[in-house]
């Protein structure tokens, strides 16, 4: 494998994963940084490689680690940028960019902008896996997450109940069924 490859971008992208989780963020932003600046290499330069959309959500989200919200705003906003002029708006990427870039407006307390991002990644995930798939039920968790800060009450109660219906439809186990019944209890 040559230091230039999309697979050495790749594994630098996971290094930066683990090491964001092991609040090791220094180190982390320098390999999410290296794994994007090989990816841009690799394409002159131009940000037009669809596997940057999952580095620049990764970079996003170290940022706001970091507690540099700016920036991490515009990694996201280029992620969501990126996958629809790359893959198209009907793609599951372009629905996680969306997804992080509403989660991270709810995080900013922007619960209307956080809305509209979440919701129209739930369009997109239903339009490809269906209403009632896990992935789609954790981004209705983080629409009813937003739906509360935004003083919406009723319709987040609706979507953490359509969450638990698929968690268990699909005997989803863990943190987000847990999660899930926290934030009704707690309505």
């Amino acid at each position: 494998i040559t230091q230039r490859s999309i697979t050495v971008a790749k594994l630098y992208m996971n290094l930066a994963i683990a090491q964001g989780k092991t609040d090791d963020i220094r180190s982390a932003l320098d390999n999410i940084d290296l794994s994007m600046r090989i990816l841009r290499n690799l394409f002159q330069f131009q940000d037009i490689f669809p596997g940057l959309v999952e580095v620049f959500d990764i970079y996003g989200e170290l940022l706001i680690q970091k507690g540099d919200f700016d920036e991490a705003e515009t990694y996201f906003e280029d992620a969501v940028e990126l996958s629809r002029s790359a893959l198209g708006e009907n793609h599951p990427d372009t629905a996680d960019a969306l997804d992080a870039l509403g989660n991270y407006y709810r995080l900013m307390d922007k619960p209307d902008i956080a809305v509209e991002d979440l919701e129209a990644a739930i369009e997109i995930r239903k339009n490809i896996l269906a209403d009632d798939h896990p992935i789609t039920a954790k981004m209705y968790y983080d629409l009813a997450l937003a739906q509360i800060t935004a003083d919406s009450k009723e319709s987040a109660k609706e979507n953490l109940t359509k969450a638990k219906e698929i968690c268990e439809e699909w005997n989803v186990q863990g943190s987000l069924i847990d999660n899930i019944n926290k934030a009704l209890n707690d309505l």
